[in-house]
């Protein structure tokens, strides 16, 4: 190889709204070619939930080529937030023959980026995924490189509703009030969200919020839950997220319960 052959190629890929993914099986990258080692044409493949251990996420980097590649090549990934990298995983001197794959079976958990909002804001910067990945051929001194940017957007739908329980805090337990949910595309799983009062023995009723839905499609959802109090003011009580199977069954999300009947700022809510 020459010594001034530009010798590293960094590949970088943005998945808007990757919190939202509800993907099992292969998320692949754009096909893009490194010119600078031996024309080679790559794709990475995300798989969100995993391979047999659904709690870490997997990465491949997989040669496209119908030939082998000549030279070993050095292969880092990274997850950065666009100004620095957060984690880094590296492979020394891999050998690709004809359309084969360097795999990273637990690149990152996904424990991760669902611990805490405060956590999932470090590693997914406005619900975006940002990996880069570097391939530079061993034993050389990297002068410069070149560089391909791809973006892939995760669709998302997002539905907002205000309803009004009237005389909620006087209905008995078990009685719902129930309310339709609209989707503005037609396709959204969600169906109707419904609120009454659980008798909780030795203890005051607390409300209780769930969600009916029927999803044809893996799905993830994030449900926030607020309420108005008199004066216009909007308090959140209740967020939560979960993931459903597309099994064309009618399903129940139970939110968290958020408070009880005698909570005396309930008597300041009208909606």
């Amino acid at each position: 190889m020459e010594e001034n052959k530009v010798n590293e190629f960094v590949f970088t890929w943005v998945i808007e709204n990757f919190i939202f993914c509800s993907q099992r099986d292969v998320l692949p990258s754009p096909i893009f070619i490194a010119n600078n080692i031996e024309e080679s044409k790559w794709v990475v493949l995300l798989y969100p939930r995993g391979w047999n251990d659904t709690n870490y996420i997997v990465v491949c980097l997989k040669n496209m080529d119908d030939d082998p590649i000549e030279h070993g090549i050095n292969i880092e990934f990274q997850l950065t937030d666009g100004s620095e990298t957060l984690t880094t995983s590296k492979v020394d001197n891999h050998l690709f023959n004809k359309k084969s794959a360097c795999t990273f079976p637990n690149y990152f958990p996904r424990n991760a980026i669902s611990r805490s909002d405060k956590v999932r804001d470090v590693f997914l910067p406005g619900g975006n995924l940002r990996l880069r990945v570097r391939l530079w051929y061993p034993d050389t001194k990297i002068a410069k490189y070149a560089h391909c940017f791809a973006k892939t957007r995760i669709e998302v739908e997002k539905m907002c509703f205000v309803w009004s329980l009237e005389e909620f805090n006087y209905l008995q337990p078990d009685v719902n009030k129930i309310f339709p949910i609209t989707s503005a595309s037609g396709t959204s799983p969600l169906e109707s969200m419904r609120f009454f009062w659980t008798s909780k023995m030795y203890s005051c009723d607390e409300m209780t919020s769930e969600i009916v839905l029927q999803a044809k499609d893996n799905t993830m959802c994030t449900c926030k839950l607020s309420v108005i109090d008199v004066k216009g003011r909007s308090i959140q009580i209740v967020k939560d997220e979960k993931y459903f199977n597309g099994d064309d069954k009618v399903q129940i999300w139970i939110l968290p319960h958020c408070f009880r009947r005698d909570n005396g700022w309930l008597e300041e809510i009208h909606t």
